[in-house]
């Protein structure tokens, strides 16, 4: 088991420099907290950047042309549905206040380094090695689709206008993937790792964000928690989190802004390659659902993950016997 889920030497420096002491119920509770208070945080920041579209020209003849029978709650869906792209970006972008949040916890309750949440090693090299495993695994996914008949890409005429939004939308999917995959390794990984196996604490870092964004009984919360899964191990086997954020960015930047699936139910609009989805072949797809709720995704991530478990940790912590041995007690 200390083989296939090594513990990585940033989570020893987490160990040591925690200030905290909370039971698994504690963690997960804070986990939820600053998360919500990130999504506020959010929701303000967007809102703040959103209300010159909205008291301008644009806006008022968006809202103008809104039918007057309509419910406040359609009126403010179709409304978010007729913002400009940029504003898609920037909702994007704004996640930075969940990475924010994260960090202010760790470095000012927990009194972390950021060398103790992962934020170590070589960024380039890490970062576009996550980079590649991420396009490995949609592609991987694409292609799939592919060729059991349940996707077909459509090449189209591409503006310059279209481009530029969409190499836009590049860094803003970074900021999110490295925003979540902060809060879920780089803070609540190692916490729960102090006093419990590692292979715990993987499962149930997985589990936490597959919990906020499916149900965990369908197909889409199922390999929400494989990908966690995959992240998490690789968290694992490289010692730092770079890689994990670098795809779990490309992962965004693909799915939402270079073929335009779904993801929780929701179009970006700002894509490249737009694909023809198979309405009668929903479980192989996804289908509104988006990738997340497709077998071929289900097969790939299971696929990677044996791949990478039996993987050499490069950076493993010393073995400590005596914390492994009251570990055990917990699988």
């Amino acid at each position: 088991m200390n083989q296939l889920f090594p513990r990585p030497g940033f989570w020893d420096e987490a160990a040591r420099q925690d200030q905290t002491r909370f039971t698994m119920l504690g963690e997960f509770l804070i986990f939820w907290l600053l998360f919500l208070v990130a999504m506020f945080g959010q929701s303000i920041l967007w809102s703040a950047m959103m209300l010159p579209w909205i008291f301008g020209e644009q806006g008022a003849a968006a809202i103008a042309a809104l039918p007057s029978d309509m419910s406040m709650e359609q009126a403010v869906t179709e409304l978010i549905q007729r913002l400009p792209d940029w504003m898609r970006i920037l909702d994007n972008l704004a996640y930075l206040t969940l990475g924010l949040t994260t960090i202010i916890y760790c470095r000012k309750v927990q009194k972390r380094s950021l060398r103790s949440m992962g934020l170590r090693g070589c960024f380039l090299t890490e970062y576009a090695l996550g980079l590649l495993i991420g396009a490995l695994i949609f592609g991987s996914v694409l292609g799939l689709g592919m060729i059991t008949g349940a996707y077909r890409l459509e090449l189209s005429d591409v503006s310059g206008e279209r481009l530029w939004m969409v190499l836009c939308a590049l860094p803003a999917s970074a900021v999110q993937g490295a925003s979540m995959e902060l809060l879920v390794y780089g803070y609540f990984a190692p916490s729960l790792g102090k006093t419990r196996p590692v292979s715990l604490a993987i499962l149930m870092s997985a589990l936490a964000p597959a919990m906020l964004y499916s149900n965990l009984a369908s197909l889409v919360g199922l390999n929400s928690l494989l990908l966690g899964m995959v992240l998490g191990v690789w968290v694992l086997k490289r010692g730092n989190l770079w890689g994990a954020c670098g795809c779990y960015g490309i992962w965004l930047f693909a799915c939402n802004f270079l073929c335009g699936f779904a993801t929780a139910g929701q179009h970006e609009g700002i894509y490249l390659l737009p694909v023809q989805i198979d309405p009668y072949r929903v479980t192989l797809t996804g289908g509104n659902a988006g990738p997340l709720g497709g077998i071929c995704t289900t097969v790939i991530l299971v696929g990677l993950l044996m791949l990478i478990l039996p993987l050499r940790a490069k950076d493993p912590a010393p073995p400590r016997p005596q914390q492994d041995e009251q570990a055990e007690k917990y699988l």
